[in-house]
């Protein structure tokens, strides 16, 4: 044990006080010029001689290193050490501005966002999820076996019992002085996103039963009755879909409407300003808990600029730091502007075509409700994609025209025209499951064979004079829409009259909430997926977000491909879950239910004031990771 400022001797004392004043002066001299360390004497009481140790003075704690040791005569047991510690860190400066498509309004509350790309409101800086996956250590790959460094450190599981037990961290403070988040606000930002009336994209209502706070680090979470989820971690980390932020409960008390609007969360950057697709001003939070997620900026402007030719240009004369970058533009952007760097932000997204309207489960399984048919069920001569599992007739060839347009594609032009060859042609709707795995089926590769379309066509009578109407996202962080531009194209060259629409995602995404969605619309889906994962939820019926389609359950003499999905939010058995998604691809590929196209990588671009970035791999298409941008 070492001891600060033990009573000595008087005249031990004297001698060390002498040559402390002397070992002072030396130091002074030597390390005066330095920026990084301050040296200072300190008197403690060792055993042994200690020099190059790190040892622990006991009435602050400190952690200091020993420089040298000077023994003082006749005191065996006294030593004379300098020690240096840590300066006082400089103050924090610079300002990062980042161009983005556009920028959601503030809404501070879970059960308001309804928007589909709330997470944001996290990978922006400003929010956390209750639960971070360590990075692997030869990679920044976070690893959701190892999620115990984020507000919660532990976890029990009670699978009996259907509850989870988690431990939470202390210290973790709230901007704007709301203070120090608990167990209690845990348990109230995710009962308050799933509550009665939500429109969170995020909401777990149909599984969770609700959230319970045991003391002021300990949360339950209680499941319902058979909905308890072996895979518990993968779902409330983030892992790319988003998850509950966690916020203040005492604020949304005592501010009750006003909280809506209220940015306030346990970020590393905390809101200055927030005007939807305008401009946001995020300052650095001085109290934020994460030891190796302290903000290197002080300030983040992101500033709205939809296009992206104006985007591009902004880069070019500085008036931003970085921005996203098409495929089809990224090298032409590199060679434009000197000292930028390219970096390829979370994993590359698989574009979808969706046949929107194809809702064929009879019953909600939860809620023990028989919802068929959806409003957007519209099996007729202007829908010819759309199947109705009580009139066999339509099954089969709203299935012939599905193949046709799949094979009208061609994936691999698409992935050289559009995305300069920096894409790759996708034949599965679950990447983990796609070609160059161990699981895929050469009879899921789909096959450009326009003249195969246009026989496929004939046969069922569509006429060139049919209109199509197709919804491509224009500003969906995780679409590409050139790319749906593209498949239209290439859909007018077998005959067929296709009409685009652009509607914002935000205002058309209520139809996919609402099950009225009756079009054919471009989204993504399936990268980040585990192969063995359950990944039908947006093709079941819920009281949220689909993708406008919904899978057989066993009835109409369909088969139970939903009861596939359910399987794997229970079963325990790798090899039988794997099982259970191939039977599905099966299915997806025999009935042409949805059409993939291509996996597109987002790529940002940052200007020559940027010297580091670490983006977390775990994004979409999106700015992410604010607290590790460095600038010169």
């Amino acid at each position: 044990m070492f001891v600060r400022d033990k009573m000595l001797p008087r005249a031990t004392s004297t001698i060390v006080l002498g040559l402390l004043s002397a070992l002072l002066a030396i130091v002074v001299v030597a390390c005066g010029g330095s920026e990084e360390t301050t040296t200072v004497v300190e008197t403690v009481i060792v055993e042994k001689e200690v020099k190059g140790d790190t040892i622990t003075v006991t009435e602050k704690g400190d952690t200091v290193t020993v420089v040298e040791t000077v023994i003082v005569p006749g005191a065996a047991v006294v030593e004379t050490v300098i020690v240096e510690v840590p300066a006082a860190a400089p103050e924090l400066s610079g300002e990062v501005v980042v161009g983005e498509v556009r920028i959601l309004p503030p809404i501070g509350l879970p059960s308001k966002q309804g928007t589909g790309t709330d997470f944001h409101y996290v990978d922006w800086g400003v929010y956390e999820y209750m639960m971070r996956a360590a990075p692997h250590l030869a990679s920044d790959v976070p690893d959701p076996s190892k999620a115990t460094h984020g507000i919660a450190t532990s976890w029990v599981a009670d699978s009996v019992a259907e509850t989870v037990t988690f431990e939470i961290r202390t210290g973790v403070m709230f901007h704007d002085g709301w203070g120090e988040l608990t167990a209690h606000d845990v348990a109230f930002s995710f009962n308050e996103g799933n509550k009665e009336g939500t429109t969170f994209s995020r909401s777990q209502k149909d599984r969770v039963d609700f959230w319970e706070a045991i003391d002021d680090t300990h949360v339950v979470v209680h499941y319902k009755d058979g909905q308890f989820d072996p895979k518990f971690v993968n779902g409330l980390w983030g892992s790319g879909g988003g998850n509950t932020p966690m916020i203040s409960k005492k604020l949304v008390e005592e501010l009750g409407d006003g909280a809506i609007s209220k940015m306030v969360g346990t970020g590393p950057y905390e809101v200055e300003t927030w005007r939807s697709d305008d401009e946001v001003v995020l300052n650095a939070f001085s109290d934020y808990w994460r030891a190796d997620g302290q903000p290197q900026t002080k300030t983040v402007r992101v500033v709205a600029i939809p296009e992206e030719a104006v985007r591009i240009a902004a880069l070019k004369t500085g008036e931003i730091d970085m921005t996203a970058i098409s495929s089809k533009f990224l090298i032409d952007t590199l060679e434009s502007v000197p000292g930028s760097t390219a970096y390829a932000v979370g994993a590359a997204q698989n574009q979808i075509l969706y046949f929107g309207g194809n809702y064929w489960t009879k019953t909600w399984r939860e809620e023990n409700e028989e919802v068929f048919p959806r409003p957007g069920l519209k099996a007729d001569a202007d829908h010819p994609w759309i199947g109705d599992p009580t009139k066999p007739e339509t099954l089969e060839t709203s299935r012939k025209f599905r193949r046709a347009l799949s094979i009208a594609i061609d994936r691999d032009l698409i992935n050289e025209k559009i995305l300069a060859g920096l894409g790759t042609p996708s034949n599965v709707y679950l990447a983990t499951l796609g070609d160059g795995t161990k699981y895929f089926k050469e009879d899921w590769r789909i096959p450009y064979d326009p003249e195969g379309a246009k026989q496929l066509l004939a046969e069922i009578g569509v006429s060139s004079d049919t209109v199509i109407n197709m919804w491509i996202p224009p500003d969906n962080v995780a679409v590409d829409p050139e790319v749906g531009q593209g498949i239209a194209q290439m859909w007018r060259d077998i005959g067929l009259n296709v009409q685009i629409e652009s509607t914002a995602y935000a205002a058309r995404r209520p139809s996919l909430v609402s099950r009225s969605m009756d079009i054919l619309w471009m989204h993504h889906w399936g990268v980040n997926g585990e192969e063995d994962g359950a990944f039908l939820c947006c093709h079941k019926p819920s009281g949220g977000f689909s993708k406008g389609m919904e899978v057989p359950d066993g009835n109409y003499g369909m088969p139970d491909i939903l009861g596939l999905y359910y399987a794997n939010r229970t079963e325990e058995d790798f090899v039988k879950r794997i099982q259970n998604n191939v039977a599905i691809h099966d299915f997806m590929n025999a009935e042409s239910w949805v059409a993939p196209v291509v996996k597109a990588q987002a790529n940002y671009v940052t200007g020559p004031g940027v010297q580091e970035w670490r983006p977390s791999s775990f994004a979409w298409k999106d700015f992410i990771s604010p607290e590790t941008i460095v600038m010169k």
